[in-house]
């Protein structure tokens, strides 16, 4: 008699969704996949250089309304300490809105401005997701003295599929 409950009870365990008949569980409280935020996930090396793009566009608009000037070259610091901050490893456009990039080391850079007081020399720092990007330029001028901030940000539409600014600040030192 025993032997037959067992039976019965390996008949009825085998037929249960828990023992694994291929059934997928739609229980997202012990799902691991569905807990993942993908609006907190890193922006593809296109994506990043895209939002750069757009933010440096949008930065060189605002310094020529701010300063009255349209500038033939900006030099930009292309620092690498091993912070999340650090200037990504992307190829931005040589030109944007007319303006020559120049990416620099920021050794480079005191030299040039050094050389040239006059020069305008940027470290840009950024963060990123895939829903929001933050940008602080910090601009530095006649031998390398630090000028202003401009802060950018900027959050991702998913209706226009693009991300949109919804800040842009100057701030002076």
């Amino acid at each position: 008699m025993n032997a037959s409950w067992l039976l019965v009870f390996l008949a009825l365990a085998a037929c249960s969704p828990a023992a694994g008949d291929g059934t997928v569980s739609k229980d997202k409280t012990t799902d691991p996949v569905a807990k993942i935020n993908t609006d907190s996930l890193p922006l593809s090396n296109n994506e990043l250089t895209s939002i750069y793009t757009l933010a440096v566009s949008d930065f060189i608009t605002a310094l020529q309304q701010r300063n009255g000037t349209e500038y033939d070259t900006l030099f930009f610091g292309k620092r690498k300490f091993g912070q999340p901050d650090d200037f990504p490893d992307i190829e931005l456009p040589a030109k944007i809105s007319k303006t020559t990039l120049r990416l620099v080391s920021p050794a480079e850079g005191e030299i040039l401005q050094n050389a040239i007081k006059t020069r305008v020399y940027i470290n840009l720092v950024g963060w990123t997701t895939k829903a929001s990007a933050d940008f602080v330029f910090v601009v530095f001028s006649n031998g390398f003295a630090h000028q202003y901030d401009c802060n950018l940000n900027y959050t991702f539409s998913k209706t226009a599929n693009r991300f949109e600014r919804t800040n842009l600040q100057f701030i002076d030192k």
